[in-house]
């Protein structure tokens, strides 16, 4: 057993309820971002022959929903505004609303998962054990009950539930799209193929992608229940210091500007990142143009808000002590 056990089950519980639940389904099964046993950390590893499973399904999901939905989007904006008749005017629009909610919701999460696991080694690692260094000595000075494990524990209860929901879930949309003929398939196979063999081959394709797409969200959730999870920890613990001591006071408000200075920058670049999309979202479903503006200047004002916030992070910076 690793030295830190119980401080390790605390810090990354959440993702040993992604690990033990999601990649030990026969559903999910493994992918790149993993669970490292021999380190005890959360890893990212792009080698092929590993997780080759995984590169197969994306290479499935490429052919049976992308593609497809693509050709879709193709002929229905064809044969609505230039009369060009396909063998998708018959989709209707209804379905077309829920591809558009469906790519924009994929899309922005993407837009803010895949950075962060991309540069993995050149950000979230570092800042990992950076956290986890100091959530260590801060338990070591801490009784039990004040060292806030409640919190973790909760958050790893709600992890489990997610991680538990989404292996339901992927099964239920899929039955649901595949039922009421709203799987990308349906509308490029020409009629005579709506044998059982078909449609259960349908289902299965189906699957494949929708597995993927809510395993991105799962990650998407734990990571948020993560930061949430040990900064929570970590105010709670210095608070406690704070309380005790007017040295230890003083020291709780030098780590705070430390964790600020060194968390600003990324944090103002996933935040703006997330604001955006968010708007994107938003200004999606407006319809006159007076509120689409106002969205825009709201928006406008929000990315200017984090801008500040990072070229002001240089005040946060602890005065150097000889």
């Amino acid at each position: 057993m690793p030295q830190y056990s119980k401080q390790i089950t605390e810090f990354f519980g959440v993702f040993f309820a992604y690990t033990e639940i999601i990649e030990k389904s026969r559903l999910f099964g493994k992918c790149p971002f993993h669970w490292n046993y021999e380190r005890n950390r959360i890893a990212v590893d792009f080698e092929f022959v590993p997780y080759y499973k995984f590169w197969i399904k994306i290479c499935i999901i490429f052919i049976s929903s992308i593609i497809p939905t693509i050709l879709i989007f193709r002929g229905y904006f064809n044969n609505k505004f230039y009369g060009v008749d396909s063998l998708q005017e018959n989709v209707p629009f209804w379905v077309i609303s829920i591809y558009t909610a469906c790519i924009i919701l994929a899309i922005g999460i993407a837009v803010i998962i895949l950075p962060m696991i991309i540069l993995w080694d050149r950000f979230a690692t570092s800042e990992i054990e950076r956290s986890f260094k100091m959530f260590l000595t801060l338990s070591e000075v801490h009784p039990k009950s004040d060292n806030g494990c409640e919190i973790s524990v909760k958050i790893n209860k709600i992890a489990t539930f997610t991680a538990h929901l989404y292996l339901k879930l992927t099964i239920i949309v899929t039955i649901i799209f595949v039922t009421f003929d709203m799987d990308p398939l349906h509308y490029l196979l020409p009629r005579w193929t709506r044998s059982v063999a078909i449609v259960l081959l349908r289902l299965i394709l189906f699957l494949i992608s929708v597995t993927e797409i809510c395993r991105l969200v799962v990650i998407a959730i734990f990571f948020a229940l993560f930061a949430i999870n040990a900064l929570k920890r970590e105010i709670q613990m210095w608070i406690d210091i704070a309380r005790r001591s007017n040295l230890g006071g003083m020291h709780f408000y030098r780590q705070i500007a430390i964790l600020y200075t060194y968390r600003i920058r990324w944090a103002t670049m996933i935040l703006t990142i997330i604001v955006t999309v968010g708007f994107m979202l938003q200004v999606g479903y407006y319809e006159n143009s007076e509120e689409f503006i106002y969205a825009n200047i709201y928006l406008i004002n929000n990315i200017s808000l984090f801008t500040i916030l990072m070229n002001n992070s240089v005040l946060a910076t602890p005065p150097k002590t000889a």
